[in-house]
C-alpha cells in the first residue's frame, strides 16, 4: 500500500496466549512464555502455501535490588508448517539479550542485540543462515492496557549502515 513515496505491507494475523509471570523469586527473577500462531493472511504466505507458524517465546529478566536497570533474555524457535514442497523456511532460533534502565514508572529506554538464524526447507534443520541486529529504543506505558514503543533497528549482519537502519514503532493495546 504506497503512502507518500513509502509502501506498507500487510503481515500475517497473529493469536497470542501471554504468561508473562510464571516465575518470579524476591531477588528480582522472573520468567514468562509468550506463545503466537500465525495466521497466513499475507500475500507472500498465501503464495508459498503456508499453513501456519508457530512462535514460541521464552523470557527471563533480572532486576538487581532496587537498581533501575534491569538485564533480559529472550529465545524463541518458529517451526514453519506449508501444504506443499519447496525452499520456504521450515524453522527458525531467535536469542536477544537486552539491557533496560527506568527512567520513570512508565517510560524505560532499552538496548538489545538480536541473533537469528533460520533455515530452509532444502537444508538441514539446524544448518542456520545468521542474522544480526542491535535495537535501540523506548517504551512508554501511556495506560497499563496501552503502550508505545518507538525504536532505532540497526542492522548489523553484513554492514551497519544508514540504508541497512531502519526507524520502527509499536503501538501495544491489551485487551484482557
Amino acid at each position: 500500500m504506497p503512502l507518500r513515496e513509502k509502501s506498507a505491507e500487510l503481515l500475517d494475523a497473529q493469536v497470542r496466549v501471554y504468561a508473562p509471570s510464571l516465575y518470579y523469586d524476591k531477588n528480582g527473577l522472573s520468567a514468562g512464555t509468550i506463545a503466537r500462531v500465525y495466521l497466513p493472511v499475507s500475500d507472500a504466505s498465501q503464495a508459498s502455501h503456508m499453513i501456519t507458524n508457530i512462535r514460541w517465546y521464552n523470557f527471563a529478566s533480572y532486576q538487581p535490588g532496587k537498581s533501575r536497570f534491569s538485564f533480559d533474555l529472550t529465545t524463541f524457535v518458529r517451526p514453519y508448517l506449508y501444504s506443499d514442497n519447496g525452499t520456504q523456511k521450515q524453522f527458525a532460533l531467535y536469542v536477544g539479550p537486552g539491557v533496560n534502565y527506568q527512567i520513570s514508572p512508565s517510560v524505560k529506554a532499552w538496548g538489545l542485540f538480536e541473533y537469528l538464524g533460520s533455515s530452509n526447507r532444502n537444508q538441514a534443520l539446524l544448518d542456520l543462515t545468521p542474522y544480526t541486529d542491535v535495537e535501540f529504543g523506548a517504551s512508554w506505558d501511556i495506560t497499563s492496557k496501552l503502550s508505545f514503543t518507538p525504536y532505532l533497528d540497526i542492522k548489523s549482519s553484513n554492514r551497519v549502515a544508514l540504508d541497512t537502519t531502519t526507524l520502527n514503532a509499536n503501538l501495544t493495546f491489551i485487551a484482557l
